[in-house]
């Protein structure tokens, strides 16, 4: 995590990635949804999150390449994600 940032902001920041990405989902933007994920990815990597950013990195290739449709599947990479997601929110004060 970058000095002086706080654990919170980052939590909050990876949330709202996490509901952006989902409504990108429910949208059908799967190149919003990619780019979602490696920001989720990012900021988990930065504050030592390893389950979320694993999670996120999973989810982000269960989407395919970017300007493709995803193929079956991608359910349980998001469902994976959001478990860890909740997890950083309920185990840190946002």
């Amino acid at each position: 995590m970058k000095p002086g940032s706080d654990p919170s902001d980052v939590t909050r920041q990876i949330i709202e990635d996490n509901n952006g990405m989902t409504e990108a989902i429910i949208t059908q933007d799967w190149d919003e949804a990619r780019f979602r994920c490696q920001l989720i990815a990012g900021h988990a990597a930065e504050a030592g999150f390893t389950a979320a950013g694993l999670a996120a990195v999973a989810m982000r290739a269960s989407l395919g390449v970017f300007g493709s449709q995803p193929g079956h599947g991608y359910g349980n990479a998001m469902l994976k994600l959001a478990d860890e997601v909740d997890a950083l929110a309920f185990n840190r004060p946002i």
